[in-house]
C-alpha cells in the first residue's frame, strides 16, 4: 500500500488491549458456513491502448469460478482504482467506493449482493474510499478525502449506517494526513487502520513519508500506535495475529517514473504489536492487502511489479507462516491486474486448510 498511497497522495491529476474505558462489545453477526470458499477482488483490464475496465469479482479460493459482480466492463457503476471491496459480515453483500472519472477523484461509496443486484448508493459519503464493514453489520467506516487542494491528499476516517443514516466523523482531519480504515478486530471492539504522513520527496525521488500502523475503538477513541513503517494490517479470524505490509527491511527499490520506493514485503504480527516476522523475500516486487481465509490457515495479498510508472498486480496466497505461495488471479502478458483480495466470511465446508506445497 505504500506505493498506491504515495501515487494516491500526490494531487490528482499530476505524476493490543485499551486501558482505562470500560469496553463494550457489540452483538456479531455470524455468516453462514459455505460450501467453498469465495474471494472478491478488483480487476483492472488495460487491454492494447483501449480505455481500461475497472471490476469487483468473486472467485473461489484457488481462483477459478471467476464471476463479475459489478463493474465498467458491464456497462455497470465503476468502482475505484485498486479500491478494496468489503464483505458484510453474513457474507451477503459488498461496500465499495467508486471512482468518476478513472482515477481522478473518488464518488460514494455503494453497497451491492454478491450477485451483483440491488446496487444502492450511500449518500453523503463522496469523496469516498476503503470501506470497512463493521463485525455488527451496523455501520462502514470509510476513508473520506478533506476539501481544497494541498500537495498531498488529505484523508480521515468517517463512519456512516449501513441505512445510510448517521454520517459522521471519527477522527479529524489534519492537513497532509492520510487515515485509511482495514480490518476489524473478530469482536468488533477495536480498528486497524493505516496513517500516513505524507512529507516531500527527497531529491533522488525517494519517498521518504511516515507509515504506521494504528488502532482505536469504534467510536475514534483509544488512539494507539501499533507498528512504525507498516500499513493495511488485517486481524486474523481468533485475533491473535496481524498480517500487514511494509518496506522496513528495505529489500529493493521500486521506480515509478519520477519517484522511488523501498518494496513492501508481507509480515505478521502479534495483535498487541510485538513478535514481528516476515513472510515473504521477493527484492523488486511489491507484496500489500493481505486477507485472512476464514479459517486463518492462508492469507491472500497482492503482488506488483513495476512497468513503466505504474504497477501491475497478481493476486497470491500463502501459508499463514509464509510457506507454500501459490498463484490465484494472474495474467502471464498483464494486460490485466488483479488486486485487493477480501475473502468472504464464513465456515468453510469444504477445500479449507493449509496449502500443501508442490514437490
Amino acid at each position: 500500500m505504500k506505493a498506491a498511497l504515495a501515487c494516491f497522495a500526490v494531487v490528482i491529476g499530476t505524476t493490543g488491549c485499551f486501558s482505562a474505558a470500560k469496553k463494550h462489545t457489540p452483538a456479531l453477526v455470524k455468516a453462514p458456513a459455505q460450501s467453498e470458499a469465495r474471494i472478491a477482488m478488483f480487476r483492472v483490464g488495460t487491454g492494447s491502448g483501449a480505455r481500461p475496465h475497472y471490476d469487483i469479482v468473486t472467485a473461489n479460493a484457488d481462483g477459478s469460478g471467476l464471476q463479475v459482480v459489478i463493474g465498467s466492463s458491464r456497462g455497470d457503476i465503476r468502482p475505484a482504482l485498486f479500491g478494496r471491496a468489503s464483505w458484510s459480515p453474513d457474507g451477503r453483500k459488498l461496500a465499495f467506493a467508486t471512482d468518476v472519472n478513472f482515477a481522478r477523484g473518488n464518488g460514494p461509496l455503494y453497497v451491492v449482493d454478491a450477485d451483483g443486484s440491488n446496487v444502492r448508493r450511500l449518500p453523503g459519503t463522496a469523496p469516498a474510499f476503503e470501506p470497512t464493514w463493521s463485525p455488527d453489520g451496523k455501520t462502514i467506516v470509510f476513508a473520506r478525502r478533506g476539501k481544497g487542494l494541498t500537495p498531498f491528499v488529505t484523508a480521515s476516517l468517517w463512519s456512516i449506517g449501513v441505512d445510510g443514516r448517521n454520517l459522521h466523523r471519527l477522527l479529524d482531519e489534519v492537513r497532509g494526513r492520510l487515515d485509511v480504515p482495514d480490518s476489524w478486530s473478530p469482536d468488533g471492539t477495536q480498528l486497524a487502520f493505516t496513517r500516513a504522513v505524507f512529507k516531500p520527496f527527497a531529491q533522488n525521488g525517494q519517498d521518504v513519508s511516515d507509515y504506521a500502523i494504528y488502532v482505536m475503538r469504534s467510536d475514534g477513541s483509544g488512539l494507539r500506535k501499533l507498528a512504525d513503517r507498516g500499513s493495511e494490517p488485517a486481524w486474523s479470524p481468533d485475533g491473535r495475529q496481524i498480517a500487514y505490509s511494509s518496506d522496513r527491511d528495505r529489500n529493493g527499490e521500486l521506480s515509478y517514473g519520477d519517484t522511488v520506493n523501498y518494496a513492501n514485503e508481507l509480515y505478521v504480527m502479534n495483535s498487541n504489536g510485538s513478535g514481528s516476522k516476515r513472510l515473504t523475500s521477493t527484492k523488486d516486487l511489491n507484496e500489500g492487502s493481505p486477507s485472512w481465509s476464514p479459517d486463518g490457515s492462508r492469507i491472500a495479498f497482492q503482488r506488483g511489479k513495476v512497468i513503466g510508472n505504474a504497477e501491475g498486480t497478481i493476486v497470491m496466497v500463502v501459508n499463514a507462516d509464509g510457506t507454500c505461495p501459490k498463484q490465484i488471479a494472474a495474467d502471464p502478458h498483464l494486460d490485466t491486474w488483479y488486486a485487493t483480495p477480501t475473502w468472504r466470511p464464513g465456515t468453510v465446508l469444504r477445500g479449507g486448510g493449509a496449502l500443501r506445497c508442490k514437490a
